[in-house]
């Protein structure tokens, strides 16, 4: 309701004040959403004091140090960010965000392959995920390889068949080549209404 009605300072400001503990597993999904709106409302350092108080408490827990590698990269410490992606991925080898958003941060620095590698990990990683497999089609869109692009397209149409943006790339493809236009024209449309 704070969200909706007064932003998300105002929505970080009443989920901060839930009597939870913030360093329990149990509660990462409230702290990764509280961290998440700290940064939104340019409270950086307060999202870090929270997280690393979590990290402190509980520092084999893979998911405490992927929220504090997407908090280090708002912060700008991208460097940072990498050790603590690293470090999630070596607790919990099957923490597909992690690969998600170490990858992120190889597409930042120009370095598309090895992001890729990461991408096509977390969509192994995360089956149900479409935002994965999305992700790694534009790192082969941006090479040059649509075949490769529209097999991870079809992917992510499978996981989530109203994803708008890989509907509209997957229509954009096969328009190109002038094969299957019907499907084309159905993916562009659904496309459009999103």
């Amino acid at each position: 309701v704070a969200h909706e009605e007064e932003g998300v300072a105002a929505a970080a400001r009443s989920l901060a004040k839930a009597p939870l503990d913030w360093t329990d597993p149990e509660n990462e999904p409230a702290l990764r959403l509280l961290c998440d709106w700290l940064v939104q409302s340019d409270q950086g350092a307060k999202a870090l004091a929270r997280v690393d108080a979590a990290v402190e408490v509980h520092p084999d827990v893979a998911a405490f140090h992927d929220i504090r590698g997407r908090v280090l990269v708002n912060v700008g410490r991208g460097n940072e960010a990498v050790a603590a992606f690293d470090r999630a991925i070596e607790l919990d080898p099957n923490h597909a965000p992690a690969y998600e958003a170490k990858a992120v941060l190889l597409l930042m620095a120009s370095q598309p392959e090895p992001a890729r590698e990461l991408l096509d990990r977390a969509t192994e990683l995360d089956p149900v995920n479409a935002a994965y497999p999305y992700q790694a089609a534009q790192v082969e869109l941006a090479a040059g390889r649509t075949e490769q692009a529209e097999a991870r397209l079809r992917t992510a149409l499978e996981r989530d068949p109203v994803h708008a943006h890989a509907s509209n790339d997957l229509a954009w493809i096969l328009a190109e080549r002038g094969e299957d236009l019907d499907l084309a024209l159905s993916l562009a449309e659904r496309a459009a209404a999103a």
